[in-house]
């Protein structure tokens, strides 16, 4: 299970530029929230598999296409967003689509507007 996060860019000296994310405090809280996520999700299943959680200190495509490397399937869910949802890739399903390294399966959001 991959979480990617961007903060917002600063301004430097040379322009606008993504701060590095180097502080652990804040990798050690996604890293936590990531597993109570996780966790919440297998609620209840009699024989819950394995789950590695990677905190990435990158945006949402950026991490998972980084993270899907060298892997067999990437799978990542799809809200669809416009006037027309249900026919609709959003854009970090798009971009994983576009430029995964092996397979990708994309879940849609169930009516609800959860993946299922």
């Amino acid at each position: 299970a991959v979480h990617g996060w961007q903060l917002p860019a600063g301004i430097t000296s040379q322009g606008m530029s993504p701060p590095p994310v180097r502080d652990a405090e804040l990798i050690a809280d996604t890293d936590q929230m990531l597993t109570a996520l996780v966790d919440e999700a297998l609620a209840g299943v009699e024989a819950p598999p394995v789950i590695e959680k990677r905190p990435v200190p990158l945006g949402g495509s950026q991490a998972l296409l980084r993270e899907a490397k060298g892997a067999e399937v990437l799978v990542v869910g799809s809200r669809g967003r416009g006037g027309f949802a249900g026919l609709l890739l959003g854009s970090t399903s798009q971009q994983c689509l576009h430029h995964s390294p092996c397979t990708i399966v994309v879940v849609p959001a169930h009516r609800s507007g959860v993946a299922t």
